[in-house]
């Protein structure tokens, strides 16, 4: 590899520097995204479902085109409004009825929660996911939730985007409106070949890693998948039952470069 060269470094050796390596292996892909967020009262949106549900049964009511036609502009326009809270046309529907309805102004068997999910957790979340709910005001008590709609427009001072799950009140209904609340919400991306984090060593142009091949430890670039919470997903550039290191990384890759170095001379 241009600019590294293997490392010759008998086991012995690496015991004394602390040398620590690690299998590659394949695992479950699963990641677990933590987003804070609030039992949501959000009137405006409450008018923005009643507003389509009006003008969604005067329109089904209307006999003659002449009046579908001019009460068809108003129930396009209440629908748009709503497609700007990141709602699809079933939702719009489904959301709209008055049971659901009546969830965005008093909590009662179930409630809103609105989330902030970062930018960079973007990707692992959808709809129709399932979300464990914790409150700090309610140690030992989870509430299952499940998303029903994300805003389609992230903000540019938070960097989040708000989702809106619907969550399974408690039978006391515990869940208060604006309690402050965190959602736990679990992606899974089936199996793939995993190293542990601290193996990969980031040159800012590639990243790379030092496959254990007897006595030798031979920089190898490789291409790397998500990051999960102790490992990350390789791509390409390995295979599974490599032993990889994972500790002395700039130790051994300064010693690379020297001996690179010393090859080209």
């Amino acid at each position: 590899m241009p600019g590294q060269a293997a490392v010759r470094l008998p086991e012995e050796k690496r015991r004394a520097l602390g040398v620590t390596v690690s299998r590659v292996e394949r695992r479950p892909l699963v990641r677990t995204v933590r987003a804070p967020g609030r039992v949501a009262h959000d009137p405006d949106l409450y008018s923005a479902l009643t507003e389509y549900r009006a003008a969604a049964e005067a329109l089904a009511a209307a006999t003659d085109p002449r009046s579908q036609s001019a009460l068809t502009p108003a129930r396009d326009a209440a629908r748009l409004r709503l497609a700007h809270y990141g709602l699809d046309e079933s939702q719009m529907d489904d959301l709209a009825s008055s049971e659901h309805a009546e969830h965005l102004i008093l909590p009662g068997a179930w409630v809103w929660i609105y989330a902030q999910i970062f930018e960079q957790d973007l990707p692992w979340v959808r709809r129709g996911q399932q979300a464990i709910i914790t409150v700090s005001a309610l140690p030992g008590e989870t509430f299952d939730g499940t998303i029903r709609a994300i805003d389609p427009m992230l903000d540019a001072m938070s960097r989040t985007v708000t989702v809106r799950l619907l969550v399974r009140n408690s039978e006391a209904r515990a869940l208060k409106l604006e309690m402050f609340v965190s959602a736990a919400i679990e992606s899974d991306r089936g199996r793939g070949l995993v190293v542990p984090r601290e193996a990969i060593l980031d040159t800012g142009a590639r990243q790379l890693v030092y496959v254990v091949r007897g006595d030798e430890l031979v920089p190898r670039a490789v291409k790397l998948g998500p990051r999960f919470d102790r490992y990350v997903q390789v791509l390409s550039g390995l295979m599974e039952g490599e032993s990889v290191v994972t500790s002395a990384n700039f130790l051994i890759d300064a010693e690379s470069q020297i001996g690179a170095g010393q090859d080209a001379r």
